[in-house]
């Protein structure tokens, strides 16, 4: 994080010394198994965009615990003011957690795409709590796709994932659990 936190105060320095921001390479890392590793630099509308891969996953099988949600609410990111529950917004103001990933998603789709046989869509099932101060915590893959790229994403996605308030029940702040597929359809993305 503190890599992350100098390179975009360089980055800053940079713009407001010189009215642009520096010539810069893209970097990509893997692990030798295929796994993205450490701070990734990619070129987005010409401006650096920095992607922190920086981080062990988590396999995890375990049920979400108990939260104590009422079993009547349907889905927990929209309010149900007949059983007193306010839903946590996402701070970046996507309504649910699809257009939340489709718009921050990242993949190196330009190497996928000219792979000589095309990824399969792919999904992996992630569990995380949202805790009682909007945090995302004890994140984990419950079922991971055929690819540590896709693992990698899905844990990164919901790392950034952040909300302005956390979920209310009955006035009182409330840790949920949560455990959501992240899809991964490189068909949108390859041509």
């Amino acid at each position: 994080m503190r890599k992350l936190k100098t390179a975009v105060f360089l980055l800053l320095l940079s713009v407001a010394c010189w009215g642009q921001p520096p010539a810069f390479e893209e970097r990509e890392a893997f692990s030798d198994n295929g796994e993205p590793v450490g701070m990734w630099i990619k070129n987005v509308g010409g401006a650096p965009v920095f992607i922190d891969y920086d981080f062990s996953l988590n396999y995890s099988d375990a049920a979400c615990p108990a939260d104590g949600l009422p079993d009547k609410l349907r889905f927990f990111l929209f309010d149900d003011k007949s059983l007193g529950y306010i839903a946590p917004c996402i701070e970046s103001g996507e309504r649910d957690f699809s257009a939340y990933f489709h718009k921050h998603i990242f993949l190196p789709y330009d190497s996928l795409c000219k792979a000589a046989t095309r990824p399969q869509p792919q999904r992996v099932i992630v569990q995380f709590t949202i805790s009682e101060t909007g945090k995302t915590e004890n994140i984990a893959i419950v079922k991971g796709s055929n690819s540590l790229l896709y693992d990698k994403e899905a844990v990164r996605l919901v790392r950034a994932l952040l909300f302005s308030n956390p979920a209310y029940l009955n006035g009182k702040p409330t840790e949920i659990c949560v455990r959501y597929p992240v899809l991964f359809d490189t068909r949108l993305f390859c041509k």
